[in-house]
């Protein structure tokens, strides 16, 4: 009885290493196979970077500097972006938030995420210029990518899908 008992435990143990594995295998195959291009994905991988159609190095590395100057122009407006929304989360997460600091708050965060979007807007249609196919994959609503978290392109492909 006890021989078996244990063979089950060792068959349970055994199935779940199986399906950990497996899974750490198949997330590989995703992200992560970067070569320092964002996201965690090969320059060929990325439709912002030139997935779509064959780029010349000299294409890439356009599509590259834009990428970088846009990051770096807007490091300040996603920080802030960043303090403001974690202020309104730190604001509701209270027993008894108050609705006129979550609103000033949200205003806020409002009119960050309006000037944001007029830039991404704007780097958009310059990496447009460099590769036609930019922007073509991976955009949701309103061109944006995916969730709320990561502003690069859009708002991130790591967030989960329940904020929007």
């Amino acid at each position: 009885m006890k021989k078996m008992i244990s063979l089950q435990k060792m068959l349970v143990f055994s199935l779940i290493g199986l399906m950990i594995a497996a899974g750490a295998a198949f997330a590989g195959q995703g992200m992560g196979k970067g070569t320092g291009t964002g996201m965690g994905m090969r320059s060929g991988d990325c439709p912002m970077v030139g997935g779509m159609g064959n780029l010349t190095d000299e294409q890439v590395q356009k599509l590259k500097d834009e990428r970088k100057a846009f990051m770096t122009a807007t490091q300040d407006l996603r920080q802030q972006m960043t303090e403001k929304e974690m202020a309104l989360k730190a604001e509701m997460a209270k027993k008894t938030p108050d609705l006129a600091t979550a609103t000033a708050l949200q205003k806020e965060v409002s009119a960050l995420e309006a000037q944001f979007d007029q830039k991404r807007i704007a780097h958009m249609i310059e990496m447009k210029k460099i590769n036609p196919y930019a922007g073509t994959g991976m955009m949701g609503k309103g061109g944006k990518m995916a969730g709320k978290h990561g502003r690069g392109f859009g708002r991130g492909m790591m967030s989960s899908g329940s904020e929007s």
